[in-house]
């Protein structure tokens, strides 16, 4: 451990991400804000829309500890099991994933003649 760091961060950033475990292949993409809740608005693979809030869990991306007009943030805090698991395939061992995913329509850019 680095004096001071009392936790190591792995942040990733994603245009649309792919979850892991229970969702695993499919691809989470953030919609923007629900103005009427205050939420935002996330779509999966299957097209299926659905309605997050601060603290709601995402299957496979953590809990939401952020929600913007440009873009959402999950926190997961990996197990003793996870980190361990981590180890033994000689990869970094982090104690959390922050995963940002930016509004879809933020990520076109138009294409003129």
């Amino acid at each position: 451990m680095v004096a001071g760091i009392s936790k190591l961060v792995l942040v990733v950033s994603a245009v649309g991400i792919l979850v892991t475990g229970a969702t695993a292949g499919s691809r989470v993409v953030y919609l923007g804000r629900d103005m009427a809740s205050g939420g935002g608005m996330v779509q999966d693979d299957n097209g299926t829309q659905y309605r997050v809030g601060l603290g709601d869990s995402i299957a496979g991306l953590g809990t939401v500890t952020e929600i913007s007009d440009g873009g959402l943030v999950c926190r997961y805090e990996l197990s003793d099991a996870e980190k361990v698991h981590l180890r033994g395939q000689h990869a970094v061992v982090y104690d959390v994933r922050e995963v940002r995913i930016p509004r879809l329509d933020t990520r076109i850019i138009p294409m003129v003649r």
